[in-house]
């Protein structure tokens, strides 16, 4: 009698204690394969914010870019305004996040009352595409198809790109699509020269905002394998100012 009940009691420990050891390596075993997808940094940053609660224990983007503004579920596109002393009052950087590894980092200059610079960078599809745009409008046509680009397949379902245009266009300053919008690399160098500003400017701007505001922040805070010196698996296009 006494030998059933021991036996019984092992089974009532031990049993339990397989099914959380079997747990932990389920979890390991998962968490490391989440890890693995991650395969460039700006998946990696990404992850960080759309899935700050993950298996992957990674600091949260928001702090590491040190914005005041946080990523929350279900939100398709959300703005991280980042604080930088060296940008001047009529600037602004933002990183936005959005799902299915998104992310979107825009630099705007406010150049007249109506009239905005903006240079942008693209991440989607492990491609981090660099642009630039003038327009009467503070919404970029870079952010506004972003927008489209991460709405989910039902939504699409129901709205096209000109809907969705439209859509962003009517929070905008200018309340509709803008009469000037210049994305023509060309045709924007020409409009900056009265303001002194050319293709070097521009360069260093976007490589300003995407390295020393955005990486080096999260390489130096966020990320745990990447570096400078390894993006991870992410095919870069620029633009082609310097022709």
């Amino acid at each position: 009698m006494k030998k059933k009940t021991m036996r019984r009691l092992v089974y009532i420990v031990a049993i339990p204690l397989l099914l959380i050891c079997f747990y932990k390596v389920y979890l390991h075993v998962e968490r490391d394969r989440q890890y693995q997808s991650l395969d460039n940094v700006f998946k990696e940053m990404n992850y960080a914010s759309v899935h700050s609660e993950g298996l992957v224990k990674l600091p949260n983007l928001s702090i590491a870019l040190d914005s005041s503004q946080a990523y929350r579920k279900p939100d398709r596109i959300k703005g991280l305004p980042i604080k930088n002393t060296l940008v001047q009052e009529d600037e602004i950087i933002a990183a936005y996040v959005g799902l299915n590894n998104v992310l979107f980092l825009e630099y705007g200059k406010q150049l007249s009352p109506n009239i905005f610079l903006y240079i942008n960078w693209y991440y989607k599809d492990s491609k981090l595409t660099e642009s630039v745009e003038i327009a009467n409008s503070d919404t970029s046509w870079a952010f506004a198809t972003a927008t489209y680009d991460i709405e989910d397949e039902a939504f699409k379902q129901t709205n096209n790109l000109a809907e969705t245009l439209k859509r962003q266009y009517g929070f905008s300053s200018s309340k509709g699509l803008p009469s000037l919008q210049l994305t023509d690399t060309k045709e924007v160098l020409e409009y900056l020269k009265p303001y002194g500003l050319d293709a070097n400017w521009i360069r260093a701007k976007s490589d300003y905002m995407l390295n020393d505001v955005v990486l080096k922040r999260w390489f130096d805070k966020g990320s745990q394998r990447y570096s400078f010196d390894n993006l991870g698996d992410v095919k870069i296009e620029r633009l082609d100012i310097f022709q």
